[in-house]
């Protein structure tokens, strides 16, 4: 994730923050471009939360697990939840099974940026 500051005078929309944390069954949508397919979507649910990652720049960070369909290609890509509020951004799937994702919640990325 990069932070960008914007100049005042253009005319620039951004997503809008969830405040809270989603529960395990809520209904997501993830945006991503997959084997360079711009602008795909997929749907899914939180499956799990907390989850950890054996990946040398995740490992320390609690993930949530969905259930959407992402490949290689959709790292990065926001997922929102049914209000259309950022909730996290793709950071990698399992890789011995299917629709078995993860992502870094948004919160972490607030931290950042403060």
């Amino acid at each position: 994730m990069a932070v960008i500051r914007i100049m005042e005078d253009l005319k620039v929309k951004s997503a809008r923050i969830a405040n809270g944390v989603p529960r395990v069954g809520d209904q997501i949508i993830v945006i991503g471009c997959p084997y360079e397919l711009a602008g795909s979507v997929s749907t899914g649910i939180i499956s799990a939360k907390n989850r950890r990652s054996n990946g040398e720049m995740t490992k320390h960070i609690f993930l949530y697990q969905t259930d959407a369909a992402l490949n290689p290609g959709n790292s990065g890509g926001p997922w929102f939840n049914m209000r259309g509020e950022l909730i996290a951004l793709s950071v990698t799937k399992y890789m011995f099974g299917d629709n078995i994702s993860f992502g870094v919640p948004i919160d972490y990325y607030k931290k950042a940026i403060k």
